[in-house]
């Protein structure tokens, strides 16, 4: 159908030009498909846009030379009308996905990634990556800086479309703490726990360790005996879930807790909470019972079962709002806390004062070691700002969380500046390392 034709107005002596390439407008624009004519008089053009039913939608005025080709003129109107948002989406952009790395290839988390000439940034996770986008395509400058290390700037191509990965090694030069090694022992655990972990490598028996329980997460310790071969549980009158062994109905097996009888009478285990147990021993016969876990001559029990008590863990004050790194940068450059560098006598771990991370047990059955470089600030009374840890890169989540309950309650000595305590960053690294021929310790990987 044809397009009604519109009219020059205010144009004396105005032709109006053959029809213009119609140019397409968003998808739900009443008129997608908009006509253009271009009315001149001499150096003078007017740009018309019609609807399908002749209304003028809108008109330009502009000078041009009275020689100017139709075909230009239309490359004019084609310019003052937006084209489609789906082919404004340019395909020109794409996405960086970066990972960040110090100098023995462990990944760095919080590194803060900047591009040249745009707002785009971000930072890195505990994985040490981070993404980017959108990012006109072609060649960018990206800038990767950390609190102790040494910025790194480099040249990426981007590719439009698919995301373009790039890695960035970042040299430390922060002055950082004596490494802490925590050594997997059973000895670790305690004396009772190192006796746990020695029959468990060598006696027959059923044995429960804390992450199961925490696996497990049973509303009531019995649920733990559900599944181990040969228990059943039934109701006495008095116990609603009694344990029993072997098929016996009314011999009840003796109980120990901590390494003494729990009573001369049948015990209920659901007297105990789960959180609060460390481990679990269960013998179902006396034959196969240590000889330290044997019922006097006068008593008659039918198995044991050795309940290991869960010890106390230093207790994390609540902290405040968390200080990201950026924040903590930001903090240092404002000479509100200081570097290694910048003061008279750096901060350092109190020789009476230990700093125990308790080997997570989990990676320590595995034989598994690993590695925590951690980031926190040491107060001008010595405690460590919990607000401020982090880690700057880790192996394992749980060796992070490890370090993080011990570093709590460990005491430093604050750094000094012109004879005054001052707050200061410290970086603390910490290796764990499965001892050979501990039980679990197969071939730690030590990074």
């Amino acid at each position: 159908m044809a397009h009604p034709v519109a009219k020059c107005e205010g144009l004396r002596g105005g032709l109006l030009s053959p029809s213009v390439p119609r140019h397409k407008l968003q998808e739900d624009t009443p008129w997608r498909d908009v006509p253009s004519r271009v009315c001149h008089a001499g150096d003078t053009m007017q740009i018309i846009t019609v609807n399908s039913s002749g209304t003028v939608m809108r008109r330009w005025n502009m000078r041009a030379r009275a020689a100017t080709p139709i075909a230009a003129v239309a490359l004019l109107a084609a310019m003052c009308f937006p084209a489609p948002l789906a082919a404004q989406a340019s395909t020109s952009t794409g996405a960086i996905v970066a990972t960040i790395r110090d100098t023995s290839r462990a990944a760095i988390a919080g590194a803060e990634l900047l591009l040249a000439g745009s707002t785009v940034h971000g930072f890195t996770d505990d994985a040490g990556t981070a993404r980017l986008a959108p990012v006109e395509a072609g060649l960018v400058r990206l800038t990767v800086r950390r609190l102790g290390f040494r910025p790194a700037t480099v040249d990426v191509t981007v590719s439009a479309g698919p995301p373009t990965s790039a890695t960035v090694q970042l040299v430390q030069v922060a002055q950082q703490l004596q490494p802490v090694v925590v050594r997997g022992t059973a000895s670790a655990y305690g004396d009772q726990m190192e006796g746990f972990y020695d029959r468990r490598s060598h006696r027959p028996g059923h044995f429960i360790t804390r992450s199961d329980i925490e696996q497990a997460h049973p509303s009531r310790l019995t649920d733990m005996f559900r599944r181990i071969p040969g228990i059943r549980l039934g109701s006495t009158g008095l116990i609603q879930d009694a344990v029993r062994m072997r098929g016996e109905t009314s011999c009840a097996p003796l109980v120990w807790i901590d390494g003494a009888p729990a009573a001369a009478a049948e015990f209920d285990i659901d007297a105990i909470v789960p959180e609060s147990v460390e481990a679990i021993e269960v013998y179902n016969g006396l034959a196969e019972a240590p000889v330290q876990f044997m019922p006097p001559m006068d008593v008659k029990a039918c198995g044991i079962i050795v309940i290991w008590s869960r010890r106390g863990e230093p207790r994390e004050k609540k902290p405040r709002d968390r200080v990201t790194p950026a924040q903590l940068a930001e903090m240092v450059a404002s000479a509100r806390i200081y570097t290694a560098d910048e003061v008279d006598i750096p901060a350092h771990r109190d020789t009476s004062a230990r700093v125990t991370p308790v080997y997570p047990e989990p990676l320590f059955l595995a034989g598994t070691g690993g590695s925590v470089r951690a980031e926190f600030v040491v107060d001008t009374t010595g405690d460590v700002a919990m607000d401020t840890f982090s880690a700057i890169s880790s192996t394992n989540p749980l060796f992070t969380a490890s370090v993080r309950r011990a570093v709590a309650g460990t005491q430093y000595v604050p750094a000094m500046l012109a004879g005054h305590r001052v707050r200061q960053v410290v970086h603390q690294p910490f290796t764990f390392v499965v001892e050979e021929g501990k039980p679990g310790a197969t071939s730690p990987q030590v990074h």
